[in-house]
């Protein structure tokens, strides 16, 4: 575990601030250069076939389908522009290789339209998400084109999404804030031991939200409940 918590804790305390100038200009071209392949992968079949079924299931019109006019929800308008990024296989690639793009921005995009959010927060979220991507696979020896045992973007994609969608709605953060009522700043720290799930302390009081403890309350209650069956 502790790669793994040394890099959550890398990807957690990136801000707009430390990511440097290179970055910025280097996410902002990958931007800039997927909005447009976006807008050219648009025109396709498949594309304007999924936007009239994504219509057709129906969505709050939260953000923008690019080049249409059309909004859906964002989690529509999200999938089809990920689809018309990657549609015509031309969206930006690095090292290691993969469509990095494609599952990233368009979720930021989406998010932003949806909250108000600012450019520098798009991207930092961007950045967080195409960085977390190339360091799985590199640390699943998934680098080198021949040797790849499945599509990135199948794979580290899916993560790189997560963490634009985490980064932008401050999920874990904003639940706090509404519990405790104060600005909350995160410091996490991995262990193992909770199986899965979040324990927040905050100063004495302790918010245990682990699978290990859940279980531990279904044992309780289990054996409550058996107690209380025989009592009778």
């Amino acid at each position: 575990m502790g790669l793994t918590q040394a890099l959550c804790e890398i990807i957690h305390a990136t801000r707009y601030e430390t990511l440097g100038d290179d970055c910025i200009s280097r996410v902002n071209q990958a931007i800039r250069d997927g909005v447009c392949v976006a807008l050219a992968g648009g025109r396709d079949a498949p594309v304007k076939i999924m936007t009239a079924h994504q219509q057709m299931l129906g969505g709050a019109p939260q953000a923008s389908v690019w080049g249409t006019g059309i909004k859906l929800s964002v989690v529509q308008a999200a999938y089809i522009n990920s689809v018309a990024t990657h549609v015509q296989d031309f969206e930006p690639m690095w090292s290691p290789p993969t469509h990095s793009v494609s599952p990233t921005v368009p979720v930021a995009f989406a998010l932003a339209e949806l909250h108000g959010l600012s450019g520098r927060q798009i991207v930092t979220a961007v950045a967080k998400g195409i960085e977390i991507q190339g360091r799985l696979q590199y640390a699943g020896n998934q680098y080198i084109p021949e040797d790849l045992k499945f599509h990135p973007p199948g794979v580290a994609g899916v993560l790189g999404s997560a963490v634009v969608a985490a980064e932008l709605l401050q999920l874990v953060a904003a639940r706090l804030r509404a519990v405790t009522g104060q600005e909350v700043d995160l410091k996490p720290r991995i262990d193992s031991d909770m199986l899965g799930g979040i324990i927040v302390r905050i100063g004495d009081t302790i918010y245990d939200g682990s699978i290990r403890n859940q279980l531990a309350r279904m044992r309780e209650e289990t054996l409550d409940h058996t107690l209380q069956k025989f009592r009778q």
